[in-house]
């Protein structure tokens, strides 16, 4: 009967599952198919009981048997992570279950705490790998992560009773990230994505993506050094858009006539056709990088839908040339913009601003001494920050900036919007951003969005 009951493999919905909770939804919906019974889950949730006792021993070094309940429920989730680890790695979940039933808790437990240990070991050598091969690129997010970030996390990780968390200060974005794995899992697939990211980088020319990288800061006023920009991203758009231009997929650079034609392509189309152009230029750099089949071609396509989305609502607004990325080598220095490339002001002189903008009665007097004081993207975010506006003082500020300051912060609000194609009046939510000065930016955005379209 159970044989048949594996063979048919129709009993648990693999649909229900949640891979970052896994054998407690495996449980779930083994009970529910009737494979297993409730004496069978209490007796589990006994074995659990077993172990974290003497977990806690082994964390109070056997001089308790009691600790508080946040440091219980840590333990329990790390106890929890290693049976995960091994359930997970099983072939199918009846396979799974039927083992639950003939082997003990305990040895399952091992079993993870052993296939963690192993990924502890192959995620260290795996940062070497990257640190080995990591781009010559001018980033301190992109550099420190690497080099300070993930390092720190080896530190202080605990397999045993900490196997869920890890303190780890990774700042860089990934262009795909799963955030809700935990622990070395995540770390160790944050490298394996940031590897695979670094080697197609490593095929273009390194002052060719230092250069895309700073043109790119500069199209959104941002810098290039200190900003957490995902250098993948840049160099496989740019790319694209490089072979649409009649480049060989190993260029990225484009020239400002090369730009101004495909913008000038892109804005006669409508969506489906943009996925159709895109999709045959990314078909074309996956084959002359004989990258057919692999992870990183699916990494590639995944990325195809975001991008025609973003082209597709840059068309709508006008403004594909900040997605189209063209050479500034030779270019004239752009003037009358409040945010440049340049250093933070000093801790004194930023904190003698602020006090004036409080002493201040009047709106444009604050704005004559942000106009005055106020050069960088850093400060002008850090004094919005400082609370030394209200509300509707901030929605004039705003109100001051042109259309390219206030892109940068639309792109730097609006990220995730703009990734999705979102950034219409009824899909920005005020109520979705955690700080103030987000909060006010969306509803003078959306105001300036309906006031447009009206």
């Amino acid at each position: 009967m159970v044989s048949n009951n594996i063979d048919k493999k129709i009993y648990i919905k693999t649909e229900n599952l949640n891979i970052y909770q896994y054998t407690n939804s495996l449980l779930e919906e083994a009970f529910k198919a009737g494979m297993i019974n409730k004496s069978f889950i209490t007796a589990f949730q006994s074995q659990v009981i077993f172990i974290l006792k003497d977990l806690i021993k082994r964390y109070t070094k056997n001089e308790s048997t009691s600790v508080s309940v946040e440091t219980a429920e840590s333990l329990l989730n790390s106890l929890y992570y290693s049976i995960d680890a091994y359930t997970s790695s099983l072939k199918d979940p009846e396979s799974c279950i039927e083992l639950l039933k003939v082997k003990s808790l305990q040895e399952i437990y091992n079993s993870g705490i052993e296939i963690v240990s192993e990924a502890v070991i192959e995620t260290m050598m795996l940062l070497n790998e990257v640190k080995e091969n990591k781009l010559d690129i001018q980033n301190e997010v992109y550099n420190d992560t690497i080099e300070k970030g993930i390092p720190k996390f080896f530190k202080s990780y605990n397999l045993v009773f900490n196997a869920q968390n890890g303190d780890c200060d990774i700042d860089y974005p990934l262009l795909f990230d799963d955030m809700k794995l935990r622990g070395i899992f995540y770390i160790k697939e944050y490298l394996e994505k940031l590897k695979m990211e670094n080697e197609f980088c490593s095929y273009f020319n390194k002052i060719d993506i230092q250069r895309l990288f700073i043109d790119h800061a500069s199209v959104y006023k941002i810098d290039s050094v200190k900003f957490p920009i995902n250098i993948f991203e840049i160099v496989l758009t740019n790319n694209i858009f490089s072979v649409l231009s009649g480049n060989e997929p190993s260029i990225i650079i484009l020239s400002k006539l090369q730009g101004t034609m495909i913008i000038n392509n892109l804005k006669s189309m409508d969506s489906i056709e943009i996925n159709m152009l895109i999709s045959e230029a990314a078909k074309k750099i996956i084959k002359y990088f004989n990258e057919e089949n692999t992870t990183l071609s699916e990494y590639i396509k995944n990325y195809i839908n975001i991008l025609v989305s973003r082209i597709s609502t840059a068309a709508k607004n006008n403004n594909l040339s900040n997605i189209v990325i063209t050479s500034s080598k030779d270019d004239p220095q752009t003037e009358g913009t409040t945010f440049y490339n340049v250093p933070k002001m000093k801790d004194e002189d930023f904190r003698t601003m602020i006090q004036e903008l409080m002493e201040c009665e009047n709106i444009e007097g604050k704005i004559t001494i942000i106009n005055e004081n106020i050069k960088s993207l850093e400060d002008f975010i850090d004094m919005l920050k400082s609370n030394c506006l209200f509300n509707e003082e901030m929605k004039t500020i705003f109100s001051t900036l042109s259309v390219p300051e206030l892109s940068v912060l639309e792109n730097l609000v609006f990220s995730e919007e703009l990734r999705n194609g979102e950034l219409a009046p009824n899909n920005l939510n005020a109520d979705a951003k955690e700080e103030e000065w987000q909060k006010q930016f969306t509803e003078f955005i959306k105001e300036l969005k309906k006031n447009s379209t009206n």
